[in-house]
């Protein structure tokens, strides 16, 4: 049986069991993820070549803790089915372990920074923004593309995940639109935001020889096709706000590479955008998700604008 039939299998049983259909899309897309990572064809080749690094693979596309269990949990699921209706002979789903729950635990806020709505996550100001960009700039003086990543992660409001897969062919230099897959294998097309940026992304292409449509812009050292780790970057990442003297980290109640996408949806707001815009931009389905990304932030202007308000209508001034 080959791997997509064993998903229809597998999508039957949960209709019978009258799972939502979000629910299923969800499954469906997970494993399609699995499938995909690992060139599965048919499901022997599960049994020829299981092994025990799907949490490593999560990682590399950003996903960790618990949100790594609910992957890994379904994963174990269709393979405890495939077994249990000998679509398989080998119990491989034993073969899958879950995340520790202390571990886990720092995926679902409660370490994690939670602001005075009750949100999950932090927004930089422009001075931590700053700071970062130089931390950035003086520890990696020689390697330009952490100082890229913190802009594209920042203006462009990309995740973690999305920035470590992106390839030349996901950028038009002409009309500075970004084109990518999203969560579900989505296609959204949005502008980056900068012409500058854009020009910035260019130049790092010229000098690192990115050319081919399929190069990643930030690979691994030895092997130009494959991204660069999760692990690394969580590394360079706590490098640079050590530096900057800022916290890093979920268990530590300070900042994560997903702040940056926070930050973004905020300033944006703060700045005019609407919240459709913003949607638009960081490509959400549902406009309370993106409403949930947004901390209010004083914005100066603003205060002025209200300062003239107020005098002429109510001091004559």
């Amino acid at each position: 049986m080959t791997f997509n039939e064993g998903i229809v299998e597998y999508e039957k049983m949960m209709r019978s069991k009258n799972k939502s259909s979000n629910t299923i899309k969800n499954v469906k897309y997970t494993l399609g993820m699995f499938r995909d990572i690992y060139n599965y064809k048919d499901l022997s080749d599960i049994q020829n070549s299981i092994s025990y690094d799907f949490p490593n693979k999560l990682k590399e596309r950003g996903i960790a803790g618990t949100s790594s269990n609910i992957y890994l949990n379904q994963v174990k699921k269709f393979l405890d089915f495939l077994k249990q209706y000998d679509y398989m002979e080998t119990d491989i789903g034993s073969l899958i372990t879950l995340i520790p729950r202390s571990d886990a635990f720092v995926q679902i806020g409660k370490k994690q920074f939670i602001n005075e709505r009750g949100k999950v996550g932090r927004v930089f100001t422009k001075e931590e923004i700053d700071i970062v960009r130089k931390a950035a700039g003086i520890l990696y003086f020689d390697q330009p593309k952490y100082r890229l990543m913190i802009e594209l992660l920042l203006i462009g409001g990309f995740r973690i995940s999305e920035i470590l897969n992106f390839k030349l062919k996901n950028i038009d230099f002409k009309t500075g639109l970004i084109t990518i897959k999203r969560k579900r294998n989505k296609i959204h097309r949005f502008y980056l935001g900068w012409p500058e940026l854009v020009e910035q992304v260019r130049r790092y292409c010229y000098s690192y020889n990115i050319n081919d449509s399929e190069d990643l812009l930030f690979p691994r050292k030895s092997d130009k096709y494959t991204p660069m780790p999760y692990n690394s970057i969580a590394n360079v990442f706590k490098k640079i706000f050590n530096a900057a003297q800022l916290e890093y980290g979920k268990e530590h109640g300070g900042f994560t590479t997903h702040d940056f996408r926070r930050t973004c949806a905020s300033l944006l707001s703060a700045n005019g955008l609407t919240l459709e815009e913003i949607k638009d931009i960081l490509g959400h389905e549902d406009i309370r998700t993106t409403a949930g990304y947004i901390t209010p932030v004083i914005n100066e202007r603003i205060i002025e604008r209200q300062k003239t308000a107020v005098g002429k209508a109510f001091y004559d001034n």
